[in-house]
């Protein structure tokens, strides 16, 4: 469960419980791209995990999260530092009738910084670093919660099989 969430599959995965003769028992997993298909065998679903819509980078609410996050790991970077290297990279691609046209930082949203940042990095080493280290502080939030989710894959299981013995 918790590689689910941090992996955001965008397609079904589900876990299979399969019990052996000898009582012993083993999980897989069965991902359903389509969410219609199973394997007709005689497994017990445990869980699905259904496609996510949204990524590690909709974890970060605002420039200044992601700023504050940035500077958590000694990246120079203020929400200016942000909006202002985002307006030229769109620019870039206008045509403008006026200077009017232009971007300016105050048109920048964190959808904005996000493609800038994912364009970049393909290219700059710095640029894909900085966002490494911003999915690795979502992955390491996911996995503060650990207990929460051993908790909440006992209770998925412990129902499983209650719904199996009827």
């Amino acid at each position: 469960m918790l590689q689910a969430d941090i992996d955001c599959n965008q397609y079904q995965t589900d876990i299979y419980l399969y019990v052996n003769d000898d009582g012993s028992w083993e999980l897989a997993d069965f991902v359903n791209v389509g969410g219609n298909s199973y394997l007709n065998d005689t497994h017990i679903t445990v869980w699905s995990d259904k496609e996510h819509l949204e990524n590690w980078m909709d974890w970060y609410n605002t420039l200044q999260e992601v700023s504050d996050m940035l500077q958590s790991f000694d990246w120079v970077m203020s929400v200016d530092d942000l909006k202002q290297p985002t307006a030229n990279w769109l620019n870039q691609f206008q045509n403008p009738i006026s200077p009017d046209d232009l971007f300016v930082p105050d048109d920048i949203h964190l959808t904005d910084v996000w493609e800038w940042m994912e364009t970049e990095a393909k290219e700059d080493s710095g640029m894909q670093e900085m966002l490494e280290d911003l999915k690795a502080a979502y992955v390491e939030n996911l996995k503060d919660s650990y207990a929460d989710y051993l908790e909440r894959a006992e209770s998925e299981l412990l129902d499983a099989l209650e719904v199996s013995e009827e």
